[in-house]
């Protein structure tokens, strides 16, 4: 009777390590096919983000090309004729604005001139670099024989939206009274050249 229920109980157990192999194995099996699902959405995934950024490259280089397609189109003889004469009309667009410009630069160079010489008249001598041409519109410190202002208005800017320069003594006057020109820095040449008091034709 012992050795019968000790047979049983061993296959009971050997059922139970069965069932629980079993149960390991379907276990694993689950867990194989959830990686396999989770593997498969990332895919899709990542093959659905890279589908949406090859549509915007394409969109993207498609509105390049669209916006950019007249100036394509001028490739052959005419095209250039036309892109040469644009040229054209934008440069001498350009050196009219910088004639009207310095122009009006000498006009106001030589208007500050008068001014000065007027102050002069009347005070025995130009005002120092100090007092600079502020002192056409309000008298000096020193400015008892002081009978301005010698401008209707304030003192102008160069037409570069720039200060004039004002030196006494000048290197080759009594003071020397110039604008930087385009580029608001002193020398250059071209657009950029000083405009200055000696060299007003």
């Amino acid at each position: 009777m012992f050795y019968i229920t000790k047979v049983v109980f061993i296959i009971q157990e050997t059922d139970m390590e069965q069932s629980d192999k079993e149960k390991v194995q379907e276990n694993t099996a689950t867990k194989k096919k959830c990686c396999k699902k989770k593997s498969i959405r990332k895919t899709i995934k990542i093959l659905f983000a890279l589908t949406i950024m090859n549509t915007l490259i394409i969109a993207a280089c498609l509105i390049f090309l669209c916006t950019y397609k007249p100036k394509v189109l001028l490739l052959g003889a005419a095209g250039q004729e036309q892109l040469q004469k644009k040229q054209k009309m934008n440069s001498s667009k350009d050196s009219y604005e910088h004639k009207v410009k310095t122009r009006t630069a000498k006009t106001q160079i030589r208007m500050l001139e008068d001014a000065l010489v007027a102050y002069k008249l009347d005070m025995g001598e130009y005002p120092s670099t100090e007092d600079g041409l502020d002192a056409l519109i309000k008298a000096p410190a020193k400015g008892e024989k002081w009978k301005g202002p010698y401008l209707k208005s304030p003192v102008p800017k160069d037409p570069w939206g720039n200060y004039y320069i004002y030196v006494n003594p000048g290197i080759q006057g009594d003071f020397e009274l110039k604008s930087y020109g385009a580029d608001g820095e002193s020398g250059g040449f071209g657009t950029d050249a000083d405009i200055t008091n000696y060299t007003i034709d």
